[in-house]
């Protein structure tokens, strides 16, 4: 019965109805003041943004970016390399790449290039304040 309400109630439901409508085609067409502040609270946001991001385009942060991702690359290579020859069944190129990144400590370098990449925001967070 609950689902036939709005039919069954009466002026009332037909009136909220009939608001609803007129407020959704209000929103749909701007007039040049509600145009005026929508752009001003756009320009805010878009200032505010291009201050959050602005560190993220230093020397600094690039060089960072590429170091973890070439690092992590040669990772997830030989790891996903491992895990394919394990599927096809192929144990010796597995253990053989297992102990290639034991060997070259890749392990220990990709765990230092992760605190390095991302110590600095997580211990801001930490702390409350911004990098």
């Amino acid at each position: 019965m609950g689902i036939f309400n709005w039919i069954t109630g009466g002026s009332n439901n037909a009136t909220k109805v009939l608001e609803a409508g007129i407020k959704g085609i209000d929103a749909l067409v701007l007039t040049k003041e509600e145009k005026l502040n929508m752009h001003k609270e756009l320009g805010a946001q878009w200032i505010t943004r291009q201050e959050a991001i602005a560190d993220e385009s230093s020397i600094r942060s690039i060089t960072r970016r590429l170091l973890a991702v070439g690092t992590f690359g040669v990772f997830l290579f030989f790891v996903l390399m491992g895990g394919l020859s394990i599927l096809f069944k192929n144990p010796t190129m597995a253990k053989d790449l297992g102990q290639y990144i034991i060997d070259t400590n890749l392990g220990w370098i990709v765990a230092s290039v992760t605190i390095f990449y991302f110590g600095p925001n997580l211990i801001a967070a930490v702390k409350g304040s911004k990098y």
